[in-house]
């Protein structure tokens, strides 16, 4: 047996009937394997128009959460190990600005779209809306943007990577735990998906009370950041 390509292996068996050593391809996956990171990426959408309510975080705001679903021919129908991902900002231009409290989520799921019933923690109220193997990618912290006062697009890298099946769809949560609300702030590139994708809730009462410690209900939207998830 040799490799003869990334997780790919040639054995080569002889045996009665056989007149010569023959090979089979063997694709190695599963048992908690994760394709190697590439270095590549996929964008999706190239809007032109900005705003920082339909994610991924809103600085006007103190408490926000977006929830943004994306199909598997989205992503390729390939297994893939995602790194991080890039939003498009549009800067006031000076300035440094720092996403606080910022946490990220992504989940495979066998969902299509949002729902006007899920909440900011994924639960939902009624029905069911399925979620798994969901990873705290970016744990909680600040997010300093790079290049502030220049438009473009803006990188995070993850913590820990996800390992993407090549199968599911998959859904990314982005969270602002508690930060601060900016007036002259930053606002996100964005698009009109297909389908009611992407989810939105945004709100300034924070506290042992209220939010993060209570889900609530948001918006589901067809209005939807640029993207670009890296691998």
């Amino acid at each position: 047996m040799k490799v003869t390509g990334d997780n790919i292996f040639t054995i080569a068996m002889s045996g009665k009937g056989m007149n010569a050593f023959q090979s089979f391809p063997v694709v190695v996956g599963g048992g908690g394997g994760c394709a190697s990171i590439l270095g590549t990426n996929t964008q999706i959408g190239s809007g032109t128009n900005f705003e920082d309510s339909y994610g991924p975080y809103n600085f006007w705001y103190r408490y926000s959460v977006w929830h943004g679903v994306y199909s598997a021919s989205e992503l390729g129908n390939v297994a893939r190990q995602i790194t991080g991902l890039q939003f498009y900002m549009d800067s006031p231009g000076y300035g440094t600005y720092i996403a606080e409290d910022m946490i990220i989520h992504v989940a495979h799921t066998t969902e299509s779209t949002t729902s006007s019933n899920l909440r900011t923690d994924l639960s939902i109220a009624t029905g069911t809306w399925n979620y798994f193997d969901r990873v705290t990618v970016f744990p909680l912290q600040d997010w300093t943007i790079p290049s502030p006062t220049v438009d473009g697009w803006k990188q995070v890298d993850f913590d820990t990577t996800f390992c993407y099946n090549g199968t599911d769809n998959i859904v990314i949560t982005v969270e602002k735990k508690l930060g601060t609300y900016i007036s002259t702030r930053p606002k996100w590139r964005y698009h009109t998906a297909s389908g009611f994708t992407s989810w939105f809730f945004e709100n300034d009462s924070v506290g042992s009370s209220y939010y993060p410690n209570v889900p609530k209900f948001g918006s589901t939207t067809n209005l939807k950041p640029d993207i670009k998830i890296l691998y």
